[in-house]
């Protein structure tokens, strides 16, 4: 492996456009690279740097810097010189503020700071009207800019794990974000604008503190993907019904029922509905019939539905921790099903129709109360063991 003064030798001799200084263990960096003003891509992650030098302001042409897992308090002012600059990432390092001076940098598309110190974000990131893309995950902060709204161009925002506790509604503002991860913070609701969020697909809001959607959740009709899991919901939100564009949907809480128009998002092919109340489902389940992976785990059924014969194309089904005495002979028509869990229920036998499951190839039923080996096809691995005594 070359040494990094050899790759510094080699980016200046040859005009090199990338230099690659990631995982050396550098303390500080080589003055020689003050010089190599062709370099556009500059990778220093995974090293031991404290600081970097004010002369990194004159790298102009850089467009890409990487500076991820590092051990950096803090980003020199003369960053901000670096007007060509297009991607920021700086995650895992000991950061608690950004120079003013980064608000000039008008092209700059992505900037990444997860695992950083954050406890606020300045609110001149408004002023970064080219960016794209804002990761911020593993902080901690507490609110999200004011003006986040006036970042016009942002199609992705990453805020996991921090501690926010409520979102500014100008963030209803951002008409062309797909992609809003906010789990694990301490959201107590949600906007009451958050439908004017028309391009949103893909929103995550698993381990906050909600209890209820705004009305106007029911205008995000291009959300294929949505995480309600570990908040305070105690009934099942109605908005979802014209989220009819949904693919994946994962809930949990305390509900009692599932509403027969869940049988109407038929674009669904993950669903997950766990750690609740539910005695039954609703004979509609049967009208998903794209779904490929199926959890009801974590309630109190009796039973199941006939109809759950119909989804054909479920290859995962998790009916784990419930009351199930029995399973419906329809189950037997769930041919593509490869994987199905029971554990912790009250199942005395199987019926004879799983023996017509060719593609089954695992079984788990730990802790029910068989009075039979279940039978299966001969290629299922069966763990059926302990069982209740």
């Amino acid at each position: 492996m070359p040494t990094t003064d050899e790759l510094i030798k080699d980016a200046r001799t040859n005009g090199g456009t990338r230099l690659d200084l990631s995982g050396r263990r550098l303390t500080k960096l080589r003055p020689a690279i003050r010089d190599l003003t062709t370099v556009t891509t500059l990778d220093l992650s995974g090293n031991r740097l404290t600081a970097l030098p004010a002369w990194i302001g004159e790298l102009t042409a850089l467009t890409d810097i990487r500076l991820d897992n590092n051990q950096l308090t803090a980003l020199p002012d003369e960053i901000g010189e670096l007007v060509a600059l297009q991607h920021i990432t700086a995650s895992g390092n000991q950061l608690v503020t950004l120079p003013d001076r980064m608000r000039d940098l008008a092209a700059l598309t992505t900037l990444r700071l997860d695992r950083n110190a954050f406890t606020t974000l300045p609110d001149w990131c408004a002023d970064l009207r080219s960016l794209h893309t804002l990761r911020v995950t593993g902080n901690k902060l507490t609110r999200l800019p004011d003006n986040i709204g006036e970042l016009a161009a942002l199609v992705d925002l990453r805020a996991d794990d921090n501690e926010i506790d409520a979102l500014p509604e100008t963030i209803c503002d951002l008409g062309g974000l797909r992609s809003l991860q906010l789990r694990d913070n301490e959201i107590v609701a949600l906007p009451e604008s958050i439908g004017k969020l028309s391009s949103l697909t893909g929103l995550d809001l698993n381990s906050n503190q909600l209890t209820a959607l705004p009305a106007s959740f029911a205008d995000l009709v291009n959300l294929t993907t949505l995480s309600l899991g570990f908040n305070r919901f105690t009934e099942f939100p109605a908005q979802l019904r014209s989220c009819t564009a949904l693919e994946y949907l994962y809930f949990t809480g305390p509900v009692s029922q599932v509403p027969g128009w869940i049988g109407e998002l038929t674009r669904l092919t993950r669903l997950a509905i766990r750690n609740g109340r539910l005695t039954s489902l609703p004979e509609s389940i049967g009208e998903l019939t794209a779904l490929t992976w199926m959890n009801i785990a974590g309630h109190e059924l009796a039973t199941v539905p006939d109809s759950i014969g119909r989804l054909r194309e479920l290859e995962t089904l998790d009916l784990s921790y419930n009351k199930l005495r029995s399973l419906p002979d329809s189950i037997g028509n769930l041919h593509a099903l490869r994987a199905l869990y029971l554990d912790e229920n009250l199942l005395t036998t199987m019926p004879e129709s799983v023996q017509a499951l060719d593609q089954l190839q695992y079984l788990r039923a730990r802790f029910n109360s068989f009075t039979a080996k279940p039978r299966v096809p001969v290629t299922t691995k069966v763990e059926a063991k302990p069982n209740r005594s």
